[in-house]
């Protein structure tokens, strides 16, 4: 779980990603990407072209239409949005702090998920439309209809993580 939540933490800090000082999406916007009730992923990071395994699963919560997960007192909701196919996007905010966007593609063996970095938008007729810059960081210009995000697949960053479900 440490790794899901630097990875987090880290995106959000560094505002390298796409971010939003509010979330753009509703709870009810929300799919069971993770399956109705949740469950346990084992989180694996890419490193130099290998899949590592990271120590601790993850346990993701479902509450309502979110998924929750809890380290020590800091709480991180996501909501998984479908946006075609097989790729989402998921919003990730900690507590009532800014959300930080990333994409997600659902294949049979896990999740593989792709960040959106800021340094890929600006060549991007979509980040033309919903994105403003401020020196390194990037956030999504008021509200984003969900269709609009189907232009984020084409600047997906390469697969960094992936999350498989334990049996």
């Amino acid at each position: 779980m440490k790794l899901i939540l630097s990875l987090i933490l880290g995106l959000m800090l560094c505002g390298c990603v796409l971010q939003s000082k509010a979330p753009n999406f509703a709870e009810t916007d929300g799919k069971p990407l993770l399956g109705a009730q949740g469950g346990t992923y084992a989180p694996y990071s890419l490193d130099k072209g290998v899949w590592k395994t990271e120590d601790e699963a993850v346990f993701f919560r479902a509450v309502a239409n979110n998924f929750v997960f809890t380290e020590k007192t800091k709480t991180t909701a996501i909501t998984f949005i479908p946006i075609s196919g097989d790729w989402w996007v998921a919003q990730f905010q900690e507590g009532t702090g800014p959300a930080v966007y990333v994409l997600a593609n659902k294949q049979p063996d896990a999740i593989y998920i792709h960040p959106i970095a800021c340094k890929d938008l600006p060549k991007d007729d979509w980040s033309k439309q919903h994105v403003t810059f401020d020196k390194d960081d990037c956030f999504l210009a008021g509200h984003t209809k969900i269709e609009s995000f189907k232009g984020l697949i084409a600047a997906a960053g390469p697969r960094s993580m992936k999350m498989v479900l334990k049996k």
